[in-house]
C-alpha cells in the first residue's frame, strides 16, 4: 500500500494505493470514515486492480475546510480527481454517501464512471421528514467523543457497542489506524472532525438522490444489507427501477455497514459484477 496525493483546486486530496498493475478501481469511502477503511477488500482486489481509495475532503489526511460540504461537490470532487489521475470510464466503489458520490460524478460526467457497485447508497427524497431525520444525526454527530487515551482503549470502546460490534475486527483496527491522529499530550483524536461530518449530515436533504438515478447510464450493481434501516427493501426497489442498467443483490444477515461486516462477499460481489 503507498500514500499519495494529488491538488484539487488549491486542497490537497490524500489517497491510498494497493497494488501496481491490471485495471484501475476505485473505492469511495462513506461519511466519517477515511479511504483505509477498504484495506480487507483492496488487499483482495489488488491481486486483479490497481485499486485507487481517497479521502474525500474533510476526511482522514485530505484537507478539511471549514465549509463546502454539498453533496454535489463530493461528485466533482471524484470526476476532478478521476480526471487529475487520468481516469476515464473507471470502476467505482462506494459505500452510504461514497455510493451517493459515484451516482452524482457519473450522471454529471458522463464518461467518468464506466461500471458503478453502490452498497447501500444514501438517497431519499427532499421532504421535511428526511431533514429532521439528518438533523438529529447531525446534533448527534457534534456531541461525539473525539479523543481516546489510546488506540487499543478506542478498540475495546468501540467493538462491543453499535454499530461496531457488527464489523469485523480487521475493519474495526483499520478505521482507527488511519482514522485517528496521535495528539502532542500521547492521546489519540479522529481525524475527521465532528463538526464537518454534521455538516454533511444537514446537507443531504438538499440532495434528491433518486432524481440522479435515471441519468447513471451506466452498469452498476446495488447491494443491500438485508439489514439496513438507512436503505430499506422499498428504496433499493424503486432505486434500481431508475437506474438504467442496474440489479440489485441483497446481502443476507448484515446492515448498512455490510462492507465492514462481511468485506469477503462484497469483494466477490465486486469481482464477479466486474467480469460480467
Amino acid at each position: 500500500m503507498q500514500h499519495r496525493s494529488v491538488i484539487l483546486n488549491n486542497q490537497r486530496l490524500h489517497y491510498y494505493v494497493w497494488g501496481e498493475d491490471g485495471p484501475p478501481l476505485v473505492l469511495i469511502h462513506a461519511t466519517g470514515f477515511h479511504g483505509y477503511v477498504w484495506k480487507p477488500i483492496a488487499e483482495s482486489l489488488s491481486r486483479q486492480y490497481r485499486v485507487i481509495a481517497p479521502d474525500q475532503r474533510g476526511h482522514g489526511d485530505s484537507e478539511k475546510p471549514e465549509s463546502g460540504y454539498a453533496w454535489d461537490v463530493f461528485g466533482n470532487d471524484l470526476h476532478e480527481f478521476l480526471d487529475a489521475l487520468h481516469l476515464r470510464n473507471v470502476a467505482a466503489v462506494g459505500h452510504s454517501a461514497g455510493a451517493t458520490t459515484i451516482a452524482l460524478c457519473a450522471a454529471a460526467y458522463p464518461g467518468a464512471i464506466g461500471r458503478a457497485i453502490l452498497i447501500d447508497p444514501i438517497l431519499f427524497p427532499r421532504t421535511d421528514d428526511g431533514e429532521r431525520f439528518q438533523n438529529t444525526l447531525a446534533e448527534r454527530t457534534r456531541k461525539r467523543r473525539m479523543v481516546w487515551a489510546s488506540r487499543t482503549v478506542m478498540f475495546e470502546s468501540f467493538h462491543t457497542r453499535p454499530p461496531f460490534q457488527s464489523w469485523r475486527e480487521d475493519v474495526l483496527h483499520a478505521y482507527i489506524e488511519e482514522g485517528t491522529r496521535e495528539r502532542p499530550d500521547g492521546q489519540i483524536e479522529l481525524k475527521c472532525p465532528a463538526t464537518i461530518e454534521a455538516q454533511i449530515f444537514e446537507m443531504a436533504p438538499q440532495l434528491n438522490g433518486f432524481e440522479v438515478l435515471p441519468r447513471v447510464g451506466v452498469p452498476a450493481l446495488v447491494l443491500r444489507g438485508a439489514n439496513s434501516e438507512a436503505f430499506p427493501a422499498s428504496s433499493a426497489a424503486h432505486a434500481v427501477q431508475l437506474l438504467p442498467h442496474g440489479r440489485l443483490e441483497t446481502v443476507p444477515d448484515t446492515t448498512h455497514f455490510l462492507p465492514m461486516e462481511r468485506p469477503d462477499v462484497v469483494e466477490r460481489a465486486v469481482r464477479a459484477f466486474l467480469a460480467s
